[in-house]
C-alpha cells in the first residue's frame, strides 16, 4: 500500500485523477478512500521524519542547485524531500539562523526576495506535510473533540475536559500535566473494558512505528495516572494496531456532519 500511496517526490494535495487512481488500487482491501488519504498523510509524516538527517546533509548541495536557478519544487522532487523543508534547509545552508528562517516563512514579503517568495508559494502548494500554517488541522481536531464531548454528554456521562484538567494541573508549581481529551468521572465500560479517559484521534489509526510509538507513550502517561482508557479514531483503525492500556474505537456512533462540512469548506477554500 505504501508504494502507491507515497510515490517518490509526491508530497502535495491529491488531484481528482490521483484520488481516483488510489481508490481503484485499494478496491477489495476493505479500506475507504478517506482512510487511504489519512494513511497517506501518516506515511508521509513518517517519511519526512526519517529523511530529516539526509536532507540536512544534502543542504549545501541543494543550495548550489537553487543558486544556479533550479526551482525548490524541482530540487525537492529529484531528491524526494518535502518542498517546504527543502526550502528551510537551503535557507539555513545559506547562513540564516533557525530564528531568521522562522521569521522569513511567517512574513515572506518582509524578509524574502521576490524569487524566494514565489518559490515558497510553490513549495507550500506542493507540500501538505510540513505546512507552515497548521491552524486548519488544529481546528478540525478541536471540532472532533467537541463532537466527542457532545456524545458523552448525550449519554449522561460526566467528564472533565482537557482544558479543565490543564487549568487545574498548572496551578500547582512543577505539577505533572497529564490531560486526555476527556477524563470520565462516572464508571464507564466499553466493549467489556473499564474506561477512565478518552482521547480523540482525528485520523486513521495506522500500524506505523513512529505514530504508534508516539501514541503508546501518550497512553502510558494516561494509564499511569488514570488507569485504562480509550482512543477514538476518526477514520477507523488498522486491525493490526494495538496500544497497551487503551481500547481502540472508531467514530461510527458519532454525528460527524459538522466535521464533514468543515472538511469540505477547507478543500473549497484551498481550491480558490
Amino acid at each position: 500500500v505504501a508504494g502507491f500511496l507515497t510515490p517518490r517526490g509526491e508530497y502535495g494535495h491529491l488531484s481528482e485523477a490521483r484520488s481516483a487512481e488510489i481508490e481503484s488500487s485499494i478496491e477489495g482491501m476493505g479500506m475507504t478512500l478517506e482512510q487511504a488519504k489519512s494513511l497517506r498523510r501518516a506515511l508521509l509524516r513518517q517519511k519526512v521524519m526519517r529523511c530529516h538527517k539526509r536532507l540536512q546533509s544534502f543542504a549545501p548541495r541543494l543550495m548550489g542547485y537553487y543558486a544556479h536557478g533550479e526551482s525548490i519544487v524541482s530540487i525537492a522532487r529529484r531528491y524526494d524531500f518535502p518542498p517546504i523543508n527543502t526550502f528551510r534547509a537551503i535557507l539555513v545552508a545559506s547562513g540564516c539562523t533557525k530564528a531568521e528562517v522562522k521569521r522569513a516563512l511567517q512574513d515572506p514579503e518582509t524578509y524574502l526576495s521576490e524569487r524566494d517568495q514565489n518559490q515558497l508559494k510553490r513549495a507550500i502548494e506542493e507540500d501538505t506535510v510540513t505546512q507552515i500554517d497548521q491552524s486548519g488541522m488544529a481546528e478540525h481536531a478541536d471540532l472532533f473533540e467537541t463532537i466527542l464531548c457532545d456524545y458523552f454528554t448525550e449519554q449522561g456521562v460526566r467528564f472533565r475536559t482537557q482544558a479543565e484538567l490543564l487549568a487545574e494541573q498548572t496551578k500547582v508549581p512543577g505539577g505533572v500535566v497529564c490531560t486526555p481529551d476527556l477524563l470520565l468521572l462516572d464508571h464507564v465500560t466499553i466493549n467489556g473494558h473499564p474506561v477512565s479517559w478518552v482521547d480523540a484521534k482525528c485520523f486513521y489509526g495506522a500500524d506505523l512505528s513512529i505514530p504508534r510509538g508516539k501514541t503508546q507513550k501518550q497512553a502510558d502517561r494516561y494509564v499511569k495516572h488514570w488507569g485504562q482508557g480509550a482512543l477514538v479514531y476518526r477514520r477507523g483503525f488498522c486491525s493490526a494496531l494495538h496500544i497497551d492500556g487503551a481500547v481502540l474505537l472508531d467514530s461510527t456512533p458519532l454525528d460527524l456532519q459538522e466535521l464533514e462540512r468543515h472538511h469540505a469548506e477547507n478543500i473549497h477554500s484551498r481550491q480558490e
